[in-house]
Parts: C-alpha cells; structure tokens; sequence
C-alpha cells in the first residue's frame, strides 16, 4: 500500500497574477503577513490547499511563505527586526487552528529560500551544493529553466500532463509527497488529490 501526502500549490504566483499584490523586493510573500489586505489574501491561498486536504481526508504539508527569506534578505529588508521565520510559522498554525477535526493531518515545512539568483549561472551552486540545497518541485511549464527565466507570462502545459505525469511518478516511482509550483493553483491541487486518492493501491498518511 502506498501512502503519500499533499503540499500547497503556487503561492507567489498566484499573489502576483491573480490577486496583482505587490510583493517586497526583499522578502516577497512573508512581508505579507504583517499586512492586513496582504495576510487575508495569503490565508485565503492556503486555506484553499488546506480545505482540499480536508475534503478528501488527506495530510497537508504546508510551507511557509519564504522562499526568498534567507537570512541574508531578511538582514537588509525593513524587516530585519523581526522573526520573519518564526513568525511565518505562527501564521500558518493559526490557520490550522480552524480545522479542529483536520488539524492533526496539518504539517508545516520552513521552505528555505534560494541560494542568490536561482537563475543567474554566475551565482550558480556546485553540483554538490546544489543538490543538498535545493529539491525537485512539479512547474505546469515543460521548459527549461532558461527558456522561462525573465519570461514576463506565466508558462503552463497541458492540465492532463501534469497530473498525469505526477500520478506515474507517485505509482511507478514511490513519491510521497504531491504537490504544485509556479503555474498551479487549487485546481490543480484538487485533480491530484482525487487522481491519487481513486488509485485503490494508494493509502494516505
């Protein structure tokens, strides 16, 4: 029986393209919880991912909003005499708190944020680096990460694709943990979970 469990789709992309929030240039989205229009805004996103995890009775990993909130950023942003981390961490487990019944199927990950420009070469990790920095992550774009560097719309394949190519891997090579990137959304999220949770050879966590 194989077992697996949910992440969140897209944030960052959602907040600038659906929603059009303006994001910090130092932080990004994590700034967004010291804001009242930006925080309900980014509870909403989550509480999407999580309200999907609830209805099908599956466990949730959701990651805080820091993706670009390394200690170096949060140093030189005007946030620099806060806990940004650990205050992203109270957030989100605020929001768990409004799903009595589901919150023990709701985990939170501290997503560490990239090393410098993950698209400029010159800041490039070594091999060695980079694979203990960094983890594969599902783009709704087939394109190589040069292709959609700088590119000012948003890139996506083929809806089916996607799923589809992430059901083979959960099937065929024991991936545990489902989720989105850039280009997903709850529609997404929703297909892969009822996708995986029809597999009769799969279990949830």
């Amino acid at each position: 029986m194989r077992v697996f469990l949910l992440t969140e789709g897209a944030i960052i992309e959602r907040l600038k393209r659906e929603f059009c929030i303006p994001l910090d240039k130092d932080i990004l989205p994590a700034s967004l919880i010291y804001d009242e229009k930006g925080s309900g805004i980014l509870s909403l996103i989550y509480q999407q991912y999580i309200d999907i995890a609830d209805s099908y009775n599956i466990t949730i990993m959701l990651m805080t909003p820091t993706r670009r909130a390394t200690v170096e950023r949060i140093n030189r942003s005007i946030y620099h005499d806060k806990g940004v981390i650990k205050d992203c961490v109270e957030f989100l487990e605020d929001l768990r708190e409004n799903y009595p019944a589901h919150k023990n199927k709701i985990f939170i990950g501290g997503l560490m944020g990239c090393k410098g420009d993950a698209y400029n070469t010159n800041e490039a990790l070594g091999m060695s680096e980079a694979y203990k920095f960094h983890k594969l992550q599902a783009n709704t774009s087939t394109a190589s990460p040069e292709d959609l560097n700088n590119n000012t719309n948003l890139q996506t394949n083929d809806f089916d694709i996607l799923i589809n190519s992430m059901i083979e891997l959960k099937d065929n090579n024991n991936f545990k943990i489902l989720g989105g990137c850039c280009g997903t959304d709850n529609r997404h999220i929703e297909e892969l979970a009822r996708r995986a949770i029809k597999d009769t050879n799969t279990d949830v966590i």
